[in-house]
Order: C-alpha cells, then sequence, then structure tokens
C-alpha cells in the first residue's frame, strides 16, 4: 500500500524501522514491536532473570532457574522482534534455550505447534515468550498439554482477544504473564 501512496492503518507489532521506511503511508494504533519486545525484555530482566520458574505448571520446571524460549512468526518485522529479545535478554544475563520462527500457514500450524513444543522442551525451556500471531497460542496451549509440557508463558503480543483465547488451554494459560493483564476467564468476561 505505502508503495502506491495508499495510507494505511492498523499494522500490528511491526518494528519501528518499518513504519520509518513506509512513511507517511503506513500507521498503526498499536505499539511497534520494538516496544513490545522492550516489554518482554523488561519485565524478564527486571524480575525474572535468575529466578525460579515460579509461575510454570509442572513442579520441576517451577524448581529450575528460567530458561526462556523465544516463539515468532517467520516475517522479517516480527523475527527482528526476536531479535531483540534473544539480544536483550542476554544482555542481562538471561539463558536463552531456544529461538523459533514459525511460518503463517494456518493449515500447519499443528505440526509446527508440535515441533515447537518438543523444541522448547527438550532445550530446557522453563519460560515461554509467544511474540505470535492471534492464532498460534491455542495450537501451541494445546499441544503442551497434549505433551504434558507446563511452562511459564509471556504473551508480548497485543494481549489476548476472547474470541480467539478461548480455544487456548485454560490451563495452560493460568500460568500466563501478559502485557494485557491476567486473561479474563471465558465465563466472567463481557464477550
Amino acid at each position: 500500500l505505502a508503495q502506491d501512496g495508499v495510507v494505511g492503518i492498523g499494522v500490528p507489532g511491526m518494528p519501528q524501522s518499518f513504519f520509518e521506511q513506509n512513511a507517511p503511508f503506513l500507521y498503526s494504533p498499536w505499539p511497534t514491536g520494538d516496544k513490545l519486545a522492550g516489554w518482554a525484555v523488561n519485565t524478564a530482566c527486571d524480575h525474572m532473570v535468575g529466578q525460579e520458574a515460579s509461575f510454570a505448571g509442572d513442579a520441576s520446571l517451577r524448581s529450575a532457574k528460567r530458561v526462556f524460549g523465544i516463539v515468532t512468526p517467520d516475517i522479517p518485522g516480527y523475527t527482528a522482534s526476536g531479535a531483540i529479545m534473544q539480544q536483550g535478554l542476554e544482555a542481562c544475563g538471561a539463558k536463552v534455550g531456544r529461538r523459533v520462527a514459525y511460518g503463517l500457514n494456518i493449515p500447519t500450524f499443528q505440526n509446527q505447534a508440535n515441533s515447537i513444543v518438543a523444541q522448547m522442551r527438550a532445550s530446557g525451556v522453563t519460560t515461554v515468550i509467544c511474540y505470535c500471531d492471534p492464532l498460534m497460542p491455542a495450537f501451541l496451549s494445546q499441544t503442551a498439554d497434549q505433551q504434558h509440557f507446563a511452562p511459564e508463558w509471556m504473551i508480548a503480543t497485543l494481549g489476548p482477544t476472547d474470541q480467539l483465547f478461548r480455544y487456548s488451554s485454560q490451563a495452560q494459560w493460568a500460568h500466563a504473564i501478559s502485557n494485557a493483564g491476567a486473561f479474563p476467564s471465558p465465563s466472567k468476561s463481557e464477550a
């Protein structure tokens, strides 16, 4: 759109450089990917690094020092945010056990989720930072249930929406940390 001189509003989560490259045509009312990645890094570095994964659902993970895993779509703007997270975490002494970028191909989400969860588990990840599209968390959380993996989850996107997050495992989201506050119970939310 920007190349054709058309104004576009509503590009979520892309890095600041994306908007600068496409100025003055693309805008977003949401935080940039840089800011969302910064939230994840600041939260982890200020409050979580070097401590036990106390929000994990699995007792063995709760007694382990945090090891972070990062999940992003394989779109360049989102992988750039994943790189910001990894660099920021490592700079403050956090251990990043695994970083995975998945393809935005919905028919393959279940197979990708199977692989991602297995990789996180095999890498000793206690805390998964999901900078994901709105659908992947449902696949990841349900797959984590199936694979008996109950880590902490950091949702570093724009926050949950009742319409989509109701498909996610509520047992997994009971161990979630979000920039949008607590995940509402479907029975208590307006939707």
